[in-house]
């Protein structure tokens, strides 16, 4: 339920939405993980992230999230963001940015091939 709340706050201000894969591990530890938020890039869109998780923090990595926001929301995006986690137990975001233009690029679909007959 928290990350559907910290997920719908956040996509009402951003312009743009990645869903990357959480970070497991040794990697979970030293980056945190959670949902992305950020600061300013070209054509005054700010690529960003919010985490869950962190070095000291313990648990599971449950989104990594990275959303595109116009630089004059970064700071409502930022407050909402971290406002939908308040009370709630045993959830820790982080919103971090700005986040290089690849964060938003996605694989390219496999090409489908016909069965052979």
């Amino acid at each position: 339920r928290a990350a559907a709340r910290i997920a719908e706050e956040a996509g009402a201000l951003a312009v743009g939405r990645v869903a990357h894969r959480p970070q497991r591990g040794e990697l979970a530890k030293a980056a945190a993980g959670g949902e992305k938020a950020g600061g300013e890039k070209g054509g005054g869109e700010q690529p960003g992230g919010a985490h869950a998780g962190g070095a000291k923090a313990r648990g599971e990595n449950i989104a990594n999230d990275a959303y595109l926001v116009p630089a004059a929301r970064a700071e409502d995006f930022r407050s909402r963001v971290l406002a939908a986690a308040d009370g709630q137990p045993g959830v820790r975001v982080e919103v971090t940015g700005p986040w290089a233009p690849y964060s938003f690029s996605l694989p390219p679909e496999a090409a489908v091939r016909p069965e052979p007959a």
